[in-house]
Protein backbone atom coordinates (compact mmCIF):
# COMPACT_ATOMS: atom_id res chain seq x y z
CA UNK A 1 0.00 0.00 0.00
CA UNK A 2 1.41 3.72 -0.91
CA UNK A 3 2.20 6.23 1.68
CA UNK A 4 -0.88 8.39 -0.33
CA UNK A 5 -3.69 5.70 -0.10
CA UNK A 6 -2.38 5.59 3.66
CA UNK A 7 -2.34 8.90 4.68
CA UNK A 8 -5.77 8.68 3.19
CA UNK A 9 -7.28 6.36 5.17
CA UNK A 10 -5.66 7.72 8.24
CA UNK A 11 -7.12 11.01 7.68
CA UNK A 12 -10.50 9.59 6.88
CA UNK A 13 -9.92 7.22 10.47
CA UNK A 14 -9.04 10.53 11.97
CA UNK A 15 -11.56 12.95 10.94
CA UNK A 16 -14.71 10.35 10.94
CA UNK A 17 -13.77 8.89 14.35
CA UNK A 18 -13.62 12.18 16.22
CA UNK A 19 -14.92 15.29 13.84
CA UNK A 20 -17.78 13.69 12.79
CA UNK A 21 -18.93 12.86 16.06
CA UNK A 22 -18.55 16.73 17.30
CA UNK A 23 -19.43 18.94 14.55
CA UNK A 24 -21.99 17.14 11.35
CA UNK A 25 -19.95 17.67 8.28
CA UNK A 26 -19.74 15.79 5.14
CA UNK A 27 -16.32 14.55 4.51
CA UNK A 28 -15.16 13.72 0.77
CA UNK A 29 -11.73 12.59 0.29
CA UNK A 30 -9.96 12.27 -3.46
CA UNK A 31 -6.63 11.64 -4.52
CA UNK A 32 -5.41 13.03 -8.00
CA UNK A 33 -3.79 8.98 -9.34
CA UNK A 34 -5.64 6.02 -9.75
CA UNK A 35 -2.57 3.96 -9.80
CA UNK A 36 0.83 5.53 -8.61
CA UNK A 37 3.95 3.27 -9.28
CA UNK A 38 5.16 1.44 -6.36
CA UNK A 39 8.92 2.18 -7.29
CA UNK A 40 10.20 5.59 -8.39
CA UNK A 41 8.92 9.35 -7.74
CA UNK A 42 5.73 10.39 -8.41
CA UNK A 43 4.40 13.53 -7.74
CA UNK A 44 -0.08 12.82 -6.20
CA UNK A 45 -2.78 15.81 -4.58
CA UNK A 46 -4.61 14.48 -2.10
CA UNK A 47 -8.60 16.53 -1.63
CA UNK A 48 -10.38 16.53 1.61
CA UNK A 49 -13.28 18.26 1.52
CA UNK A 50 -15.44 19.03 3.93
CA UNK A 51 -18.83 19.91 3.58
CA UNK A 52 -21.21 21.90 6.50
CA UNK A 53 -24.53 20.15 7.39
CA UNK A 54 -27.61 22.20 8.12
CA UNK A 55 -27.16 22.72 11.79
CA UNK A 56 -31.47 22.59 13.40
CA UNK A 57 -31.70 25.23 16.03
CA UNK A 58 -34.24 25.49 18.38
CA UNK A 59 -34.84 28.97 19.82
CA UNK A 60 -36.08 29.58 23.50
CA UNK A 61 -39.61 29.62 24.37
CA UNK A 62 -41.13 32.91 24.41
CA UNK A 63 -43.43 34.32 27.17
CA UNK A 64 -45.00 37.62 25.70
CA UNK A 65 -47.29 40.02 26.66
CA UNK A 66 -48.46 42.47 23.76
CA UNK A 67 -49.38 45.70 25.83
CA UNK A 68 -51.17 48.12 23.39
CA UNK A 69 -52.00 51.98 24.38
CA UNK A 70 -55.78 52.62 22.95
CA UNK A 71 -56.63 55.77 24.68
CA UNK A 72 -58.56 58.08 22.06
CA UNK A 73 -55.29 59.65 20.42
CA UNK A 74 -54.41 56.30 19.23
CA UNK A 75 -58.06 56.39 17.17
CA UNK A 76 -57.20 56.13 13.40
CA UNK A 77 -54.31 54.97 11.97
CA UNK A 78 -52.09 54.88 14.40
CA UNK A 79 -54.47 51.75 16.09
CA UNK A 80 -55.19 50.30 12.80
CA UNK A 81 -51.54 49.97 12.53
CA UNK A 82 -50.57 48.66 16.07
CA UNK A 83 -53.30 45.88 15.69
CA UNK A 84 -51.84 44.86 12.35
CA UNK A 85 -48.01 44.64 13.56
CA UNK A 86 -49.57 42.82 16.77
CA UNK A 87 -51.30 41.04 14.54
CA UNK A 88 -47.79 39.90 12.87
CA UNK A 89 -45.71 39.52 15.98
CA UNK A 90 -48.60 36.97 17.20
CA UNK A 91 -48.08 35.10 13.28
CA UNK A 92 -44.38 34.30 14.37
CA UNK A 93 -44.87 32.58 17.73
CA UNK A 94 -45.18 28.98 17.75
CA UNK A 95 -47.58 27.45 18.84
CA UNK A 96 -46.46 26.54 22.28
CA UNK A 97 -45.43 30.03 23.14
CA UNK A 98 -47.35 32.00 25.61
CA UNK A 99 -48.65 35.51 24.82
CA UNK A 100 -51.20 37.53 26.44
CA UNK A 101 -52.31 41.20 25.08
CA UNK A 102 -53.57 43.73 27.43
CA UNK A 103 -54.91 47.12 26.22
CA UNK A 104 -54.64 50.76 28.54
CA UNK A 105 -56.82 53.80 28.05
CA UNK A 106 -58.31 55.35 31.54
CA UNK A 107 -57.93 51.85 33.13
CA UNK A 108 -56.02 48.52 32.01
CA UNK A 109 -57.71 45.45 30.76
CA UNK A 110 -56.63 41.98 30.69
CA UNK A 111 -58.11 41.20 26.90
CA UNK A 112 -56.42 37.60 26.33
CA UNK A 113 -55.17 36.31 29.37
CA UNK A 114 -51.39 34.61 29.34
CA UNK A 115 -51.99 31.48 26.76
CA UNK A 116 -50.38 29.01 24.64
CA UNK A 117 -50.77 30.17 20.60
CA UNK A 118 -51.80 27.53 19.45
CA UNK A 119 -53.52 28.36 16.09
CA UNK A 120 -53.52 31.91 16.98
CA UNK A 121 -56.96 32.88 15.56
CA UNK A 122 -58.39 33.55 18.96
CA UNK A 123 -55.64 35.98 19.57
CA UNK A 124 -55.96 38.20 16.45
CA UNK A 125 -60.09 37.97 16.80
CA UNK A 126 -59.53 39.78 19.89
CA UNK A 127 -56.99 41.94 18.34
CA UNK A 128 -59.10 42.81 15.65
CA UNK A 129 -61.84 44.24 18.64
CA UNK A 130 -59.65 46.94 20.22
CA UNK A 131 -61.01 50.06 19.79
CA UNK A 132 -59.97 53.45 21.02
CA UNK A 133 -61.29 56.18 23.68
CA UNK A 134 -60.67 57.53 26.70
CA UNK A 135 -56.78 58.81 28.79
CA UNK A 136 -53.53 57.57 28.77
CA UNK A 137 -53.01 54.60 32.37
CA UNK A 138 -49.37 53.92 30.87
CA UNK A 139 -48.08 52.12 34.14
CA UNK A 140 -51.21 50.66 34.77
CA UNK A 141 -50.94 48.83 31.47
CA UNK A 142 -47.12 48.35 31.71
CA UNK A 143 -47.92 46.75 35.44
CA UNK A 144 -51.05 44.55 33.96
CA UNK A 145 -48.89 43.17 30.97
CA UNK A 146 -46.18 42.13 34.09
CA UNK A 147 -48.71 39.96 36.03
CA UNK A 148 -49.39 38.06 32.73
CA UNK A 149 -46.05 37.52 31.89
CA UNK A 150 -45.28 35.98 35.60
CA UNK A 151 -47.95 33.56 35.07
CA UNK A 152 -45.65 31.39 33.03
CA UNK A 153 -42.48 33.24 34.71
CA UNK A 154 -39.66 30.17 32.98
CA UNK A 155 -35.72 31.30 33.30
CA UNK A 156 -35.24 29.00 30.33
CA UNK A 157 -37.79 31.23 28.21
CA UNK A 158 -37.68 34.83 27.13
CA UNK A 159 -40.35 36.48 28.96
CA UNK A 160 -40.85 39.79 27.72
CA UNK A 161 -43.59 43.05 28.40
CA UNK A 162 -43.89 44.56 24.51
CA UNK A 163 -45.58 48.05 25.48
CA UNK A 164 -46.81 50.60 22.35
CA UNK A 165 -47.93 53.95 22.93
CA UNK A 166 -48.42 57.18 21.25
CA UNK A 167 -48.83 59.60 24.21
CA UNK A 168 -47.89 60.82 27.63
CA UNK A 169 -49.21 59.21 31.13
CA UNK A 170 -51.86 61.04 32.45
CA UNK A 171 -53.44 58.31 34.54
CA UNK A 172 -51.45 56.90 37.97
CA UNK A 173 -47.91 57.26 38.21
CA UNK A 174 -46.48 59.40 34.95
CA UNK A 175 -43.21 60.71 36.28
CA UNK A 176 -39.82 58.87 34.61
CA UNK A 177 -38.54 57.88 37.82
CA UNK A 178 -42.01 55.87 38.88
CA UNK A 179 -41.82 53.93 35.46
CA UNK A 180 -37.95 53.36 36.24
CA UNK A 181 -39.17 52.04 39.29
CA UNK A 182 -41.35 49.90 37.61
CA UNK A 183 -39.10 48.48 35.32
CA UNK A 184 -36.47 47.46 38.21
CA UNK A 185 -39.62 45.76 40.03
CA UNK A 186 -40.15 43.80 36.21
CA UNK A 187 -36.49 43.30 35.98
CA UNK A 188 -35.81 41.09 39.85
CA UNK A 189 -39.49 39.55 38.77
CA UNK A 190 -37.01 37.96 35.72
CA UNK A 191 -38.70 39.89 32.94
CA UNK A 192 -37.95 43.03 30.74
CA UNK A 193 -39.81 45.63 28.98
CA UNK A 194 -39.58 47.16 25.32
CA UNK A 195 -41.60 49.87 24.60
CA UNK A 196 -42.35 51.83 21.49
CA UNK A 197 -42.70 55.29 20.93
CA UNK A 198 -44.70 56.46 18.26
CA UNK A 199 -45.48 59.71 16.52
CA UNK A 200 -43.73 62.59 17.52
CA UNK A 201 -45.94 63.89 20.67
CA UNK A 202 -44.32 60.67 23.13
CA UNK A 203 -42.76 61.11 26.30
CA UNK A 204 -39.54 59.71 24.93
CA UNK A 205 -38.11 60.17 28.92
CA UNK A 206 -40.88 58.32 30.35
CA UNK A 207 -40.50 55.39 28.26
CA UNK A 208 -36.67 54.93 27.50
CA UNK A 209 -36.44 54.57 31.38
CA UNK A 210 -39.20 51.62 31.76
CA UNK A 211 -37.58 50.01 29.29
CA UNK A 212 -34.11 50.40 30.78
CA UNK A 213 -34.37 50.01 34.06
CA UNK A 214 -35.92 46.32 33.14
CA UNK A 215 -32.47 46.14 30.38
CA UNK A 216 -35.18 46.41 28.04
CA UNK A 217 -35.33 48.37 24.44
CA UNK A 218 -36.48 51.03 23.29
CA UNK A 219 -37.84 52.25 19.68
CA UNK A 220 -39.35 55.22 17.63
CA UNK A 221 -41.82 55.05 15.58
CA UNK A 222 -42.45 57.87 13.78
CA UNK A 223 -45.24 57.50 11.26
CA UNK A 224 -47.53 54.64 11.92
CA UNK A 225 -47.38 52.52 8.84
CA UNK A 226 -43.67 51.62 9.94
CA UNK A 227 -45.18 49.85 13.10
CA UNK A 228 -45.49 46.02 11.59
Amino acid sequence: MSAVFRLTLLLMSLLSSSLVLAHPFKLEAQISHKKIWSSGRTKAYLKVALTGLELKTQRAPVNIAIVIDRSGSMSGERLKQAKQAAKLAVGMLQADDIVSLVTYSSTAQVVVPATKVGSGEMIISAIDGITSNGSTALYAGAQLGGEEVKKFLDAESINRVILLSDGLANIGPSEPTELAELGKELARSGMSVSTIGLGLGYNEDLMVQLAGASDGNHAFVEHPEQLA
